[in-house]
């Protein structure tokens, strides 16, 4: 089938479509609807399109979008002979027999062009699948399904906005921050890093950076656990480095106050315990926290998951333990073009899905050098804590995340094992949309979580967690 003589084919109401302008013409309450509904590009003739982008324009100014201003403006542009002159603009208001129908007619608008669309999309997929060379199939079968969400969401996909309008959206925003503890997206559960980075937002990468055994999953997992169970949102959590098991007997611990090493000998679980447990089970059991182990995950098989999860479970926001375990889908890549390729992949995704995503990464040793030659020095300072330059294996995580954190716990003196002070900072070392600095911690081994503490360098109090209304207050995090 040739595609470009196939277009005026493509499914259209111009019918539907000069009713839908017509009511605009007539009735301020009509915009207000069909805004909610159209965009320009949502219109199959060109002329319509043009209108509509100079209703909303004259909505923007508070100028009423009556016949006589709509063709002013028009005139003053130059557009008024694209869209066949003041006999067409006339035209419109004769489709117009009330008002009362415009949603009807909107919808048949915006129906209309998704059936254009997956025409459009089911050619384009075609072609994909006449590609031919070593991984065109993986990358077909990617660019296929980015197609597909792409239409199936093709309502949040970014395009140009007028400055009045984007002002407006912004107010709004703004309003409803106010209105949830100045948290814009999704709560990270610790009140003192919401106040420096306002919870985590639509559309950003977020890094978690940490030595290993610091705990980057532990406070990965108190975050999805606030999130997901505390305030009951969609939360997909990708583990690459333990198993569900594993994942579910730590969450199980931090929200039961049982100590986690009992679980390892379950004979040393009391009556008490089996209380606590049975409590934190029937608390959590329809919460929507969503756990997955794979043995070993592509790029494109990551996207393709993200994908799945948006459409069927609405995900709030994907987490991902860990950047240095992903596998390569050429093993011909090095580790620095395979983590560069990654981290753009999952900012881009985090765009298209319309949610943050939280991306742990371990640091190198360069930290642990200057401790040593701290202690060498016999020096009272700290040069253990972390930089993000200390990002393992790619300068593309620093330059692609929106907010870098980084946990850090001091090593304590004369340990030859890793063993880590309780005493944790989570450093705030990127943040495009505010404040740097500081977020005080204190790590509970015995439940592996981490719990707000005070700040040494400061006369006030941490901001405590969340009223959880929960009979046990130590066990939120």
């Amino acid at each position: 089938m040739d595609q470009t003589n196939k277009l005026d084919d493509l499914p259209r109401d111009l019918e539907a479509e000069k009713a839908v302008l017509g009511a605009m013409l007539v009735s301020a309450e009509a915009i207000a609807d069909v805004a909610q509904i159209l965009k320009p590009k949502h219109f199959s003739w060109g002329a319509n399109k043009i209108i509509l982008e100079q209703i909303y324009a004259l909505n923007v100014k508070n100028i009423a979008a009556e016949p006589l201003s709509l063709i002013d403006t028009l005139r003053k542009q130059n557009l008024i002979e694209n869209v066949g002159g003041e006999v067409y603009i006339t035209e419109l208001l004769d489709n117009v027999s009330t008002t009362s129908n415009v949603l009807y007619w909107a919808n048949i608008v915006h129906e209309k062009y998704i059936q254009r669309q997956l025409i459009i999309s089911g050619f384009r997929i075609a072609q994909l699948g006449h590609l031919d060379g070593a991984g065109d199939a993986d990358e077909a079968l990617n660019l296929a399904q980015h197609e597909l969400f792409a239409l199936a969401n093709e309502d949040q996909r970014s395009e140009y906005e007028q400055l009045g309008l984007g002002v407006m959206n912004l107010l709004t925003s703004l309003d409803a921050m106010k209105h949830n503890d100045n948290v814009l997206g999704v709560s990270s559960g610790f009140k003192d890093l919401d106040e420096k980075i306002h919870g985590f937002a639509n559309g950003q990468m977020i890094v978690i950076g940490a030595r290993p055994g610091v705990g980057k999953t532990a406070i990965a997992v108190d975050i999805a656990r606030h999130i997901g169970i505390r305030n009951e949102q969609e939360v997909y959590f990708i583990s690459l480095e333990m198993s569900n098991e594993e994942l579910y007997s730590r969450i199980l611990s931090a929200e039961s106050n049982v100590k986690h090493t009992k679980f390892l000998k379950p004979s040393s679980l009391n009556q008490n315990d089996w209380q606590r447990l049975r409590t934190a089970q029937q608390r959590i059991e329809n919460s929507p926290l969503y756990i997955e182990s794979p043995p070993g995950i592509t790029i494109p098989e990551l996207r393709a998951k993200a994908r799945q999860m948006k459409q069927q479970k609405g995900i709030k926001l994907l987490i991902i333990d860990y950047l240095g375990l992903i596998t390569a889908l050429d093993p011909s890549m090095s580790r620095v073009q395979i983590i560069t390729e990654f981290t753009r992949s999952i900012k881009i995704l985090s765009k298209e899905l319309d949610i943050p995503i939280i991306l742990l990464s371990q640091l190198n040793r360069e930290s642990e050098k200057r401790a040593a030659f701290g202690s060498q020095t016999n020096s009272a300072v700290d040069r253990s804590e972390p930089k993000m330059s200390e990002l393992r294996e790619s300068g593309s995580i620093e330059q692609d995340a929106d907010v870098v954190l980084l946990l850090h716990r001091s090593s304590l003196p004369a340990s030859d094992n890793d063993t880590y002070s309780n005493e944790a900072k989570l450093i705030v070392a990127k943040n495009r949309r505010g404040a740097q600095g500081s977020v005080f911690l204190k790590f509970e081994g015995d439940f592996v979580r981490f719990l707000p503490t005070f700040n040494p360098n400061s006369s006030h109090p941490p901001l405590p967690m969340p009223n959880d209304n929960i009979p046990l207050p130590s066990s939120t995090i």
